[in-house]
C-alpha cells in the first residue's frame, strides 16, 4: 500500500514541469506571481512576451534593454491594425482609428493623469514607480523616442547614466528623477489643443516646484528644469519659462555647473568622465535655453539667468560624443549639432548684448562692432548651409538661432553711419528699395525663412514632427512681420504667396508647439486690419496623434 503511494507521488512529480530557480524578469518588473515553469512562465504566455530567466544579480543593463525593445515591438503591433495576433480589432478601431468625419475627438485624459494629479506630492514617485514597472516597454519607449529626437540638438542627459538612474529607481524611488521621466514624456507630447496647459505639464511643474523647495539641489532636478522650460517657452509662457530656467540657473550654479570644466585625463566613456561630460552639456543647456527665451519681446528687456562670464569658452559635446555606446555610427572628427547649436548662441549673445548697449555706447565703436557681429553670423550661417545640405532640419535649432540673431542685431535703428544707404533691387521690383545695410540683412532673413518654410512645407511628410526645435517658431513669426511691413510697397501676387507659405509653416509647427499657434493668431490678427478679405486658410488646430507608447501610457481612458 506505501509503495503503492509512493509509486504514485513519483510519476505526478515526474510529470509535472521543470521549474526555475526564481522568478522571470517580467514578472519581477511587474511585482505580480510567476510560476517559474519553463521554458516560459503563464505570466509571459498570456501576455505575449519573451520569458527571461537570470539571476537577479546577473541581469545585466543589456539584457534589461533587450528586454524593453520586445515589450516596444508588442505595443507598437498593438497600434497597427493587422499586425498582431494580440489586439481585438474592436479595440484597435475604437483606440486609434479616426471617427466618422476624419476629425478625433481629444480632450479626454487616461485615468493615470487622473490619478497622478490626485495624489499627494509625497507619494508621486510611487505612482510613477508603479508605471515603469507594470509598463516598462511603453516608458523605455517613450524615452528612446526622447533620445532619437529631442537629444540630438538638447544633449543635456547622458543615456546611459540615465538608464542607470531607472533601473535604481524601483529601490530608491527618488523623487528627483520620478519628475525628470515625466519631463521627458512631456516634451515628446504632442499638443491636443490650441491653448491651454497640457494636464501633465501641470503635474510636472507642481511636483517640480514642491521639490525645489524641499531637496537639495540634484542633477536630475536641474535637468528636469531645463526640459520644462523649453517645454513652457515652446508653449508660448515665457513668464513661466523665465522662472524655470532662472531656478535651474541656480541650483547648477549653486552646484557649480558654472565652473565646470571637460576632464581629459578622465577614461573617455567611463561613468566618471560621463558625469563629467552631463555636467558639462547641462550648463550649455540651461544657457542656450536662457537665451533663446530673451529673444522673444516680451522677455527682451529682462535680465539673463546666467551672466556673459559664465557662457563656457569649451564647447560642449555633440550627443555622438556624449554616449559612445549608445552611437551606432562611427563618430567622426566633425563640429555636431550641439556644438553649432553653442556657437549659434555666442553669436546670439553677442547680438543681444550690443543691442541693449545700443543706446549707451559710442558710436563708432558699436559700428565696429556691428559689422564684425555681422560677418560673423553670416559666416556661421553659410557654415550651416553647407553642412545641412542633404538632410532635413538636421541643424534647424543653430540656423534657427543663427536667423534670429541676425534679427536681433538689425531689428531696430542702427546707430551712426553704419546704417548708409544701400540701394538695391529686392525681388527685381524696382520700386522697393532697401536704404540701409540693416534692411537689406532683414529682408535677406526673410527670405532665407521664406525659402527654408517653403521646403519644410513640401517635404513635411518627410520630417520628424518630434524632432523640431521651437525656436524656429521665432524666425518664422519674425520673417512674417518684416513682410508684412511690406504691405502696399511690393507685388501684391507675390507677397500674398510668400505670407500664405510663412502662415503654412506657423500652422504646421503649432501642431507641435503651441507658441507658432499664438504666433500665427497674432499675424491674422495684424492682417485683418490691412486686408479687407484677410485669408481663410489654416485657421483651425488638428491636433496630431501621439505616438502609441504615450497613448498607452497616457490616453488609454480618452479618445
Amino acid at each position: 500500500m506505501d509503495d503503492d503511494r509512493q509509486s504514485q507521488r513519483t510519476r505526478v512529480r515526474r510529470s509535472s514541469p521543470s521549474r526555475a530557480d526564481n522568478v522571470c524578469l517580467y514578472c519581477r518588473r511587474r511585482k505580480t506571481k510567476c510560476d517559474k515553469r519553463l521554458p516560459s512562465c503563464l505570466q509571459c504566455q498570456k501576455d505575449h512576451v519573451e520569458c527571461i530567466y537570470s539571476d537577479t544579480a546577473s541581469i545585466s543593463l543589456a539584457d534589461e534593454f533587450r528586454h524593453l525593445r520586445n515589450r516596444l515591438r508588442e505595443v507598437e503591433k498593438l497600434a497597427i491594425p493587422g499586425t498582431s495576433k494580440i489586439a481585438r480589432p474592436a479595440q484597435l478601431h475604437s483606440r486609434h482609428e479616426d471617427p466618422p468625419g476624419g476629425r478625433r475627438q481629444v480632450g479626454n485624459h487616461a485615468p493615470f493623469l487622473e490619478q497622478l494629479a490626485a495624489v499627494n506630492f509625497a507619494n508621486l514617485s510611487e505612482e510613477v514607480c508603479e508605471l515603469l514597472q507594470s509598463k516598462p516597454g511603453e516608458v523605455y519607449g517613450a524615452c528612446q523616442i526622447y533620445f532619437q529626437n529631442v537629444h540630438k540638438w538638447m544633449p543635456v542627459i547622458s543615456q546611459r547614466l540615465f538608464y542607470q538612474r531607472m533601473t535604481e529607481f524601483s529601490k530608491t524611488k527618488r523623487p528627483d528623477f520620478a519628475v525628470l521621466l515625466l519631463g521627458v514624456c512631456l516634451l515628446i507630447r504632442y499638443a491636443v489643443i490650441d491653448t491651454g496647459q497640457d494636464p501633465l505639464y501641470k503635474i510636472v511643474k507642481g511636483e517640480y516646484w514642491h521639490l525645489c523647495s524641499c531637496l537639495e539641489a540634484s542633477i536630475e532636478l536641474v535637468q528636469a528644469g531645463v526640459l520644462i522650460a523649453c517645454y513652457e517657452h515652446a508653449s508660448g509662457m515665457a513668464e513661466a519659462a523665465y522662472g524655470t530656467i532662472g531656478l535651474s540657473a541656480r541650483m547648477g550654479s549653486w552646484m557649480g555647473l558654472h565652473n565646470q570644466r571637460l576632464e581629459s585625463d578622465l577614461p573617455k566613456d567611463s561613468d566618471a568622465w560621463l558625469e563629467n561630460a552631463e555636467r558639462f552639456n547641462l550648463w550649455w543647456g540651461i544657457v542656450i535655453r536662457d537665451r533663446c527665451l530673451n529673444i522673444e519681446d516680451t522677455a527682451f528687456d529682462k535680465p539673463f539667468a546666467v551672466e556673459r562670464r559664465y557662457i563656457p569658452v569649451q564647447p560642449p559635446h555633440d550627443c555622438e560624443n556624449l554616449d559612445l555606446s549608445f552611437n551606432a555610427t562611427p563618430v567622426i572628427n566633425t563640429i555636431g549639432i550641439f556644438r553649432r547649436v553653442a556657437q549659434a548662441c555666442r553669436l546670439l549673445d553677442r547680438a543681444v548684448y550690443l543691442r541693449q548697449q545700443k543706446v549707451t555706447a559710442q558710436p563708432d565703436r558699436a559700428d565696429g562692432e556691428m559689422k564684425r557681429l555681422d560677418d560673423d553670423i553670416r559666416r556661421l550661417l553659410g557654415i550651416l548651409i553647407d553642412q545641412n545640405s542633404g538632410s532635413l532640419c538636421e541643424y534647424c535649432e543653430a540656423s534657427a538661432i543663427v536667423i534670429a540673431a541676425l534679427f536681433v542685431l538689425h531689428g531696430q535703428s542702427s546707430p551712426s553711419d553704419y546704417s548708409s544707404v544701400v540701394p538695391v533691387d529686392v525681388q527685381g521690383n524696382d520700386h522697393i528699395v532697401a536704404t540701409t545695410a540693416s534692411s537689406l540683412a532683414l529682408k535677406t532673413a526673410e527670405r532665407i525663412v521664406i525659402d527654408v518654410a517653403r521646403s519644410f512645407n513640401r517635404c513635411l511628410g518627410e520630417i520628424s514632427m518630434i524632432a523640431l526645435p521651437p525656436t524656429y517658431c521665432y524666425i518664422i513669426f519674425r520673417a512674417t512681420e518684416e513682410l508684412i511691413s511690406f504691405h502696399g510697397s511690393t507685388d501684391r501676387g507675390q507677397w500674398s504667396q510668400d505670407l500664405e507659405v510663412l502662415r503654412e509653416a506657423s500652422w504646421h509647427y503649432g501642431r507641435r508647439w503651441q507658441i507658432a499657434t499664438h504666433h500665427l493668431k497674432s499675424v491674422d490678427k495684424a492682417i485683418a486690419s490691412l486686408e479687407p478679405n484677410p485669408p481663410l486658410t489654416f485657421c483651425s488646430f488638428e491636433p496630431l496623434q501621439n505616438h502609441p507608447c504615450l497613448i498607452t501610457l497616457f490616453d488609454e481612458g480618452g479618445a
